[in-house]
């Protein structure tokens, strides 16, 4: 878990060039619910809750927030994904949180999606997927373990150390959850960048 002020680069170099538009990607993520609560308590991250170390009160510091499910949707029946972050970022400028962003890698987010170095196989079964057979859908639900990879815990998306520089401010803002990874080709191994961004709301009551 990295909380960080600044945007960082990402190690995977080849990934900065993944700014071109008309790129096409294979990975989807959706959060729910759309809103969460902020709350002045620290608490567990994955990891944690995995090693049932749920008295460490400080993996996560306060202000944290808890989304229930995150799922990610891999769609390429051809290529492995592999997951480098997971970001959480505020626009700059926020009047309520500026320039904020948390960042999940690693053993936090191998454990959080039931994964084994970040790698998320090709799509290589028919599975069930809004509802109906899709050929070439891999789901993985961060709720639920019966869809990851490695069977490990239930754990949503958890991130915090947020500064309220107001405590008595009540507000909902926006952020953005950015997942960030690559892809290999099983035949030729070559590699594509892959992510995908979807919006959510922070409030404080």
């Amino acid at each position: 878990m990295k909380i960080l002020k600044i945007a960082t680069l990402i190690f995977v170099p080849f990934l900065l060039s993944y700014c071109g538009d008309d790129q096409e990607f294979d990975v989807s993520i959706q959060i729910v619910p759309e809103t969460a609560l902020l709350v002045p308590g620290a608490g567990p991250n994955c990891q944690d809750l995995a090693e049932s170390i749920v008295d460490r009160s400080d993996s996560i510091p306060p202000y944290s927030i808890n989304f229930a499910s995150f799922r990610l949707r891999w769609t390429s029946t051809t290529e492995d994904l592999y997951v480098s972050e997971i970001r959480v970022r505020t626009p700059e400028g926020d009047p309520n949180i500026d320039n904020y962003e948390y960042s999940i890698t690693g053993d936090e987010l191998d454990v959080m999606l039931g994964l084994s170095g970040g790698r998320v196989p090709a799509a290589l079964t028919t599975v069930n997927c809004d509802g109906g057979s899709i050929e070439g859908c891999r789901e993985i639900l961060s709720d639920d373990n019966a869809t990851k990879p490695v069977p490990l815990i239930e754990c949503g998306l958890r991130f915090g150390g947020i500064d309220i520089p107001d405590i008595d401010d009540r507000f909902i803002t926006s952020a953005t959850v950015t997942i960030i990874g690559f892809s290999v080709n099983l035949e030729d191994n070559t590699q594509r960048p892959q992510r995908d961004t979807v919006n959510i709301k922070l409030q404080k009551e």
